[in-house]
């Protein structure tokens, strides 16, 4: 994920599992929220096209499950052991982070989040994507990514502000409409502020250059 050399590519199809489970989801979560790397890396390369569907109703109904024994459990807590909450913990974010930002999962105990795109609220001035938008990360090349952006709502505008890489590390260069015959829209800036009308989907691929801006915490410039 990191070089994008096809010599790492070439490494991961060595792997026994990718000729084997990398194609199916399992159930749970595993303790870092991160057992599906290899089933979305085939997703990448167009060889699990249900991917997005698996994970999320795996993930829900996971999340559901947790839910019910939180609501049910009776265990005396003075038996409880350290890993009582992590194993009932009901939050995921495997999927949302593979599926919306284009990235693995973070290595838990203070790993740093690697992802293609980020995503802020224009209107509200705050991280995440706005109510009612969703974002499908549909291919990772070396020096592009494409997603899809969508507005559910039949009434309002949308207005969000796209970051390349978690902490602005990647530099976008130019985003293209791929439903729309007008060509690439040069950016060369780290934020690319995007309007979606009611009810509007939009495929865009992102042209980008990997690490060439310095990591900040800072968000964009909301005006």
């Amino acid at each position: 994920y990191m070089s994008q050399e096809p010599q790492d590519a070439a490494r991961l199809e060595r792997f026994p599992e990718y000729a084997t489970s990398w194609r199916t989801i399992r159930p749970g979560r595993g303790k870092g929220d991160d057992i599906h790397f290899g089933p979305w890396y085939c997703y990448l390369r167009g060889e699990y096209p249900s991917y997005p569907q698996a994970i999320m109703g795996a993930q829900w109904n996971e999340m559901a499950q947790r839910l019910d024994f939180m609501r049910t459990d009776n265990t005396d807590p003075q038996e409880w052991d350290v890993h009582h909450w992590q194993n009932v913990n009901p939050v995921h974010t495997e999927a949302l982070v593979q599926l919306s930002c284009g990235g693995p999962q973070i290595i838990y105990h203070g790993g740093l989040l690697h992802v293609r795109l980020r995503y802020f609220d224009a209107e509200a001035r705050r991280p995440g994507l706005p109510p009612d938008v969703a974002a499908l990360v549909r291919s990772i090349a070396a020096d592009d990514t494409t997603v899809t952006l969508v507005n559910t709502s039949p009434l309002y505008e949308r207005r969000l502000i796209m970051q390349g890489g978690a902490f602005g590390e990647h530099q976008i260069l130019s985003i293209t409409d791929l439903s729309a015959d007008t060509g690439p829209m040069v950016v060369n800036d780290r934020h690319v502020r995007i309007v979606l009308p009611p009810g509007r989907s939009v495929e865009l691929r992102v042209e980008m250059r990997h690490y060439a801006a310095t990591p900040s915490y800072a968000g964009p410039a909301w005006q």
